[in-house]
């Protein structure tokens, strides 16, 4: 399912589950987020569903250097983006935070 960004939008606003809505927002995580909205799109139980940031590897001359790794591997976990597997499917989420200080997070997928 796509959500637009006016659906995003009304969905923030409102704080509350909508048609179309992908996420209740109760979750403080977005990773929370992600593993809710798979358990609930994929009719998977939670203690099957794993969700992590997909896999990817810096590039080489950043892996050969120490300092500017760490700072790679810290911006990749700032990732908002998650793939999340289990009961035979495989899912990509993009979540996305609304609301004030402490955020709440909304996601939505693209099978993969």
């Amino acid at each position: 399912m796509r959500v637009t960004a006016r659906q995003l939008m009304l969905c923030a606003a409102l704080s509350a589950p909508l048609a179309g809505c992908a996420a209740t927002g109760q979750y403080r995580s977005s990773q929370d987020a992600a593993r809710a909205e798979f358990v609930k799109d994929a009719s998977c139980p939670a203690d099957r569903a794993s969700v992590a940031h997909p896999a990817s590897a810096p590039p080489p001359d950043v892996a050969a250097d120490p300092d500017r790794l760490r700072i790679w591997k810290a911006e990749a976990e700032k990732s908002r983006v998650y793939s999340a597997q289990g009961c035979g499917q495989e899912r990509t989420y993009r979540c996305e935070p609304y609301g004030d200080w402490p955020y709440h997070y909304q996601c939505w997928s693209s099978r993969s």
